[in-house]
């Protein structure tokens, strides 16, 4: 009984590790060497990547794509 509760209980925080929420601000590129936190970088990296990894499989792209990939490299 008490290793099922361990199991859920490490369960639980494996999913709501991969949780994060959007970015508190938008940071410009040149802003994101000021954030002091690994945790604000992530979001702003998924709020601004994370929608052009879903695109991937597309066999092309327009104009606007490709100039928000250079963008979120940056």
């Amino acid at each position: 009984m008490r290793s099922a509760i361990s199991c859920l209980a490490f369960l639980l925080l494996c999913t709501q590790g991969g949780c994060l929420h959007p970015p508190k601000q938008n940071y410009s590129p040149d802003q994101i060497p000021q954030i002091d936190k690994l945790e604000e970088v992530m979001r702003v990296q998924a709020a601004t990547m994370d929608p052009l990894f879903k695109k991937r499989g597309q066999p092309s792209f327009t104009q606007d794509e490709f100039a928000a990939m250079v963008a979120g490299a940056q």
